[in-house]
């Protein structure tokens, strides 16, 4: 499936060219690159390096220190209760780094992300689909299993008729797996240059 995303943003790319607005990795994100791509590795998760790092672009713009409006912290921006029960589930992976949950920790933030994005991909109702696994991350696993449930189905538009939160809400949401694929291809291709 993530492969099928990616020849989709990337005929998206090509075709139209001015519609991406930032093909280059910047500085600021780059210097995260070797950190990521050793934790995806480390948790078996190697294939999906630049969905990490499309993760990270999109929720913080690669800012460490960033707090947002929601109180979302760091880079992988977490609430302070998802941080909390993240680093008590992953007490034993995330104590090595930090004895107490510290989003604007790289280190943390990158492997607790990480961990998260596994633990969502197992756990979301349509079994290791990076699109909706991307979106309980934004929007929480309970709300994308319960549309997941109300649609019957693991078509994202059928899912998306049965988002029951406010307008706003349902909208970033729906739009957040877009964005993150669409910042990830940079980092596959600056990877894998001759696809």
């Amino acid at each position: 499936m993530k492969h099928i995303i990616y020849i989709l943003v990337s005929v998206a790319i090509i075709s139209a060219p001015k519609q991406i607005e930032n093909t280059k990795i910047s500085p600021q994100c780059f210097k995260y690159f070797n950190l990521v791509i050793g934790q995806s590795r480390l948790y078996d998760m190697w294939d999906s390096y630049d969905i990490f790092m499309g993760q990270i672009e999109q929720e913080s713009l690669c800012n460490e220190k960033i707090t947002a409006f929601d109180h979302g912290m760091g880079l992988a921006q977490f609430m302070p209760k998802t941080a909390e029960w993240i680093h008590s589930k992953y007490y034993d992976e995330l104590s090595k780094i930090s004895y107490t949950p510290n989003p604007y920790n790289p280190r943390w933030a990158i492997r607790a992300m990480i961990l998260y994005d596994k633990y969502l991909l197992d756990r979301v109702s349509c079994k290791n689909d990076w699109h909706l696994a991307l979106r309980a991350y934004n929007g929480g696993l309970g709300n994308i299993n319960k549309e997941i449930a109300k649609a019957n189905s693991c078509n994202y538009d059928e899912i998306a008729k049965h988002c029951g939160r406010s307008k706003f809400s349902c909208d970033v949401n729906i739009k957040y797996p877009y964005q993150v694929f669409k910042r990830s291809v940079k980092y596959n291709l600056y990877f894998n240059p001759d696809q």
